[in-house]
């Protein structure tokens, strides 16, 4: 029986001799746990690349301000975005290095507090060149620490 490299079908043995049917039931079940994880594999690829397409949207927005910019003030302020958008995705992609570098095992026990203020006041350093080009006032009030306890994984910190 010859099969396509990339099918992860389950094994279809009609009436298997007692002897062969515990392997292909344990190469069926091992079929499925590989297509579950190349899923699963697929997914995270495309929720990283969306999390790398944010601030690189933000470095553009950035860099199109600092081009359009009338003062010296102007293209100061919006470089400095650009530079805060290329740290954001220096950040995103030293966790994707970080992340394939874990151990599986260990996976569960990483957790760490963040301080939601910082979350926000870079997002909101994020959209402000697209939110002033369209005349949207955006400002984070809240002054002081708002910190999460590490109960859950902050891949955001």
């Amino acid at each position: 029986m010859q099969r396509d490299p990339d099918n992860l079908a389950p094994l279809e043995v009609v009436d298997p001799p007692a002897e062969v049917a515990p392997l292909v039931d344990s190469l069926n079940r091992l079929l499925g746990r590989l297509r579950a994880s190349i899923e699963g594999e697929r997914r995270f690829t495309a929720d990283a690349a969306h999390e790398l397409r944010t601030p690189i949207a933000a470095v553009r927005a950035h860099a199109e301000v600092a081009r359009a910019a009338a003062t010296d003030a102007e293209r100061r302020i919006a470089l400095d975005g650009i530079v805060a958008g290329c740290e954001r995705a220096a950040h995103g992609v030293d966790q994707l290095l970080t992340l394939a570098r874990l151990d599986p095992a260990d996976a569960g026990e990483r957790r760490e507090a963040c301080d939601l203020r910082e979350v926000a006041r870079r997002v909101l350093a994020d959209v402000a060149p697209m939110a002033l080009t369209k005349g949207i006032d955006v400002e984070l009030r809240r002054a002081r620490p708002c910190p999460w306890p590490a109960i859950t994984p902050c891949w955001q910190c």
